[in-house]
């Protein structure tokens, strides 16, 4: 399963791990205090102002926090399916020397999930992420944090984001 899908999640996770910047970029639309992808139906709440969107290579949509921290989603279609433990178990393929802190399954949407904390270690830091994988008929919603250690205000507005989160019934991505 490692394939298209792995190669491409595993370079915005490590992309997220070691922090890089970029600029803002297309893709969904903030409108009404939500993002709104019109190609696929999905919403997700924006974050707090302090939030500001950048770019990052592979994520459909990507957020740096207040102290540095990044979030983002990456939506994939069209990618053979399996149950969302496994899938975000391919989120760490490409972070060597990880730890997993906590696992869990969880609810997204109404569509079930897979969430998972753990510390990748680079260049003697270490990098806490967060991931929540959900999975529905024909997409996988990847949803990410990472931070340079423990930053509760962010892990309250990750939970916050992710849980936001609302795919259209009827369209790719968006299947229930």
């Amino acid at each position: 399963m490692q394939g298209a899908r792995g190669a491409v999640v595993g370079g915005a996770v490590v992309g997220l791990a070691i922090l890089a910047s970029a600029a803002c970029a297309g893709g969904p639309v903030l409108e009404g205090g939500a993002y709104r992808d019109a190609k696929l139906g999905w919403t997700i709440a924006a974050p707090p102002a302090e939030w500001t969107r950048i770019r990052v290579e592979g994520a459909d949509l990507a957020l740096r926090g207040p102290g540095g921290e990044l979030m983002s989603l990456t939506v994939h279609c069209g990618v053979p399916l399996a149950a969302p433990a496994t899938l975000a178990r391919h989120l760490r393929l490409g972070v060597p020397d990880s730890q997993v802190r906590d696992a869990a399954e969880v609810s997204v949407d109404g569509r079930p999930g897979w969430t998972q904390v753990f510390d990748a270690h680079r260049d003697g830091k270490t990098v806490r992420i967060a991931t929540v994988t959900r999975v529905d008929e024909r997409c996988v919603q990847d949803f990410a944090l990472a931070s340079q250690g423990e930053r509760p205000a962010a892990e309250v507005a990750f939970d916050a984001w992710w849980k936001s989160f609302r795919a259209a019934p009827s369209r790719a991505g968006g299947a229930r």
